[in-house]
């Protein structure tokens, strides 16, 4: 059996079958690669607004000032005799005391005459 024998026994693909079926192939990829980045768009857009969009900005507002109140108000517990002085205030008193040289102590004792003696 020649070489040319053998080549006559297996057909070649057709050409044009070849290349419509690249085409083909191509342009689905194509596509499918569009609509899988739109469609990642699509939801990440709708992310965006449910996180930052769509947030109340009253409620931000509402809550800010809810900590800053919490931060200036003045309260003692009667139980344990312990307060709470606004904050500005707080840092007038550690500021004075470092500027005299006296130690400042942060940690919360209970008031003196509220169930025993401070140490």
């Amino acid at each position: 059996m020649s070489a040319a024998d053998h080549h006559d026994d297996h057909d070649d693909p057709k050409t044009s079958m070849t290349v419509v079926a690249g085409l083909v192939g191509t342009i689905l990829t194509v596509v499918t690669v569009v609509f899988l980045q739109a469609l990642y768009y699509k939801v990440a857009d709708s992310e965006f607004q449910a996180k930052v969009e769509d947030r109340s900005v009253a409620a931000d507002i509402d809550k800010r000032a809810d900590q800053i109140a919490q931060l200036n108000r003045l309260e003692i517990d009667e139980k344990t005799g312990r307060g709470q002085i606004p904050i500005d205030r707080a840092m007038e008193i550690v500021a004075d005391d470092l500027a005299r040289g006296r130690r400042v102590n942060l940690t919360t004792q209970p008031a003196r005459g509220a169930g025993g003696a401070a140490p």
